[in-house]
């Protein structure tokens, strides 16, 4: 499980995200989905919620994402989760939220766990409690595609970025929905 260079499924289109939404339901013994957004997208994020309630799913909209994650913001998300007790987490947004949903997930899965040590050398044994989904709101990082999370150290002066890197952190399932960008600013969009 913890060698996968790409997600399981790339699926398209409205289509597509229902297609997911009923096909993971048989892989989610407790079908509660978080999805992790921001205010500016949140309208997209209540579509796709949508979608997986008609498939069964509980789900709760957490729309704090921001720009530049910081690390504690990924505590924050993973703390929201730990209460909610999720088997799908679901990104809905730009590079910046899917980085912060790989960050927050493996907070979640590894409660305490510090970003700093993520590798692609050492096997963290994600999956245990949840699956990842992403669905790109702009074009250009490839986050819902990539085994790479960048986050903001801001416990020093000045902030830093760091770089989580790891085969464990690519999505389980991309969903590319074109009405998601076809909204966005020009200045978004590849």
């Amino acid at each position: 499980y913890g060698h996968w260079f790409a997600p399981r499924a790339i699926l398209t289109g409205r289509i597509g995200s229902k297609a997911l939404a009923t096909s993971v339901s048989f892989m989610c013994e407790r079908r509660k989905a978080f999805i992790l957004t921001d205010t500016v997208v949140e309208r997209h994020a209540r579509s796709v919620a949508k979608d997986f309630q008609e498939a069964g799913f509980q789900t709760t909209i957490w729309n704090e994402a921001a720009p530049e994650p910081p690390i504690a913001l990924a505590g924050k998300c993973a703390d929201a989760m730990l209460k909610f007790e999720p088997d799908l987490i679901i990104a809905v947004g730009g590079g910046s939220t899917m980085d912060l949903a790989k960050a927050a997930w493996i907070l979640y899965e590894l409660p305490g766990y510090d970003l700093r040590a993520v590798s692609p050398l050492l096997p963290m044994g994600l999956r245990k409690k949840a699956l990842l989904a992403a669905y790109p709101t702009t074009s250009g990082t490839g986050s819902e595609v990539t085994w790479a999370s960048v986050l903001t150290d801001d416990s020093v002066s000045p902030p830093v970025k760091i770089a989580l890197s790891s085969a464990e952190i690519v999505p389980d399932f991309a969903v590319l929905l074109p009405e998601f960008t076809v909204v966005m600013p020009c200045s978004f969009q590849a």
